[in-house]
């Protein structure tokens, strides 16, 4: 938009809407009744602090949108409530429009929450873009000969996206 001064020289200046909110630096979507994805079970609540969570397992992979542009570096974090076993925690995937990371940290604390991490970059991508996260999961277990029809892999409490 151009917008001239009083000076009568002209001065180019971007277009922002009256009003416009800068996107967020942090987002936190909790795996509560609000949530939903078809790769994960109805939700529940941990017994002995109440901490809702979500069993994934029902598909291998979930798409969960954010409004997190791409205009920085991110660090996604998967905060867990239970994992089925030590491979479904070490094959829990964490990306971006499909693009999954090469490292990760894990820290599982003594009040049985792990936290699982990624960071990415982006280099090619327009950076008003909305960062889609996707969690995937490599190998689940098959309960039903335990009187449960579900397959499980980690059980996701909540997932933060933030700025770096």
């Amino acid at each position: 938009m151009l917008r001239s001064g009083h000076s009568g020289a002209g001065v180019v200046e971007p277009e922002t809407p009256h009003g416009a909110a800068e996107p967020p630096s942090r987002e936190v979507i909790v795996f509560d009744d609000s949530f939903s994805d078809p790769a994960f079970y109805p939700v529940e609540r941990r017994g002995s602090d109440g901490l809702v969570f979500r069993w994934m397992g029902r598909q291998d992979e979930a798409t969960i949108p954010t409004k997190i542009n791409r205009a920085s570096p991110v660090r996604i974090e998967v905060h867990l409530a239970h994992f089925i076993d030590t491979v479904a925690l070490d094959g829990l995937r964490i990306g971006i429009d499909g693009r999954y990371a090469y490292n990760y940290s894990t820290k599982v604390f003594d009040s049985g929450n792990t936290l699982k991490t990624a960071e990415f970059d982006f280099y090619d991508d327009d950076p008003d873009d909305l960062i889609v996260v996707n969690l995937k999961v490599l190998t689940k277990t098959d309960l039903s000969d335990r009187g449960d029809n579900r397959t499980l892999a980690v059980a996701v409490h909540k997932l933060v996206v933030q700025k770096i």
